[in-house]
């Protein structure tokens, strides 16, 4: 249902002016022709407009109400990255290579409240993963490490009121997540930010970062998405409590599992 809302707000502009064109043929149809056939195709290209107006207006507070459900994430591999996606990762290239980044993936996440698709890359030591995100043209990046213990450590550049806060450099946190957001920061800021917290969090939690190997990658991505979820309700902003999951070798809110 959300995808739908997502997809029909982000085509109510090219749908209107195609509704208006069809109605305009029709009119030059008859003139040519003679048939009356506008007496039937007026009212009913106005119908549509009339609903699909209300359905746009409609749909962010619908979109709003349904994001409040926790919806596991299912990343399904893609043979290109999408070229938007493409063009904001390449201000990164330089940083990713000198960091020893590897690339995995790229994938469509099924699951989000809009069609999203991450990039997604790897660090030398096997401790971060770089996940750039396209979201409805929104793109944003995040950096994600976990702990033995299973609290996720996250730095992300999107602030969104929901997520995470507005204020640079902010950070929030429950025991299963530490989130911090960078706006309009570079890569390589992020990336000393988020060395800088992960060393704070495994000091304070007695808990060292774990090392992933490749397959590891998307466990952690679900069992991080199940722990934003957690955080929002921390913040009130959802109801729909979660509760334990396992994603391969972690388990939430546990950790790695031995």
């Amino acid at each position: 249902m959300l995808r739908i809302l997502a997809v029909f707000w982000d085509s109510i502009g090219i749908a209107f002016f195609g509704l208006l064109f069809l109605s305009e043929s029709f009119d030059t149809l008859e003139n040519l022709t003679g048939l009356r056939i506008t007496w039937v195709t007026k009212p009913l290209v106005s119908y549509i407009l009339c609903a699909g107006f209300v359905l746009a207006l409609a749909s962010p507070l619908l979109t709003r109400i349904l994001k409040k459900q926790f919806r596991e994430m299912r990343f399904e591999a893609v043979p290109e990255t999408p070229w938007f996606l493409f063009l904001y990762r390449e201000k990164a290239e330089t940083a990713l290579d000198e960091f020893g980044f590897r690339r995995m993936e790229t994938f469509r996440v099924d699951g989000d409240a809009s069609p999203t698709f991450v990039e997604v890359y790897l660090s030398s030591r096997q401790r971060v993963v770089a996940v750039f995100h396209l979201q409805m043209g929104t793109k944003w990046t995040e950096l994600v490490s976990m702990s033995d213990c299973g609290r996720v450590i996250v730095t992300s550049s999107q602030a969104d009121g929901e997520i995470g806060n507005e204020t640079d450099n902010a950070t929030e946190s429950t025991p299963s997540i530490v989130m911090t957001t960078v706006t309009e920061r570079s890569f390589e800021d992020m990336l000393a930010i988020h060395r800088h917290k992960s060393i704070e969090t495994t000091e304070a939690i007695e808990s060292p970062i774990t090392e992933l190997s490749e397959t590891d990658v998307v466990d952690v991505l679900r069992y991080c998405n199940r722990a934003k979820h957690d955080l929002r309700v921390n913040r009130g902003l959802s109801r729909d409590k979660v509760g334990p999951m396992s994603y391969g070798r972690f388990r939430f809110p546990v950790g790695v599992i031995a």
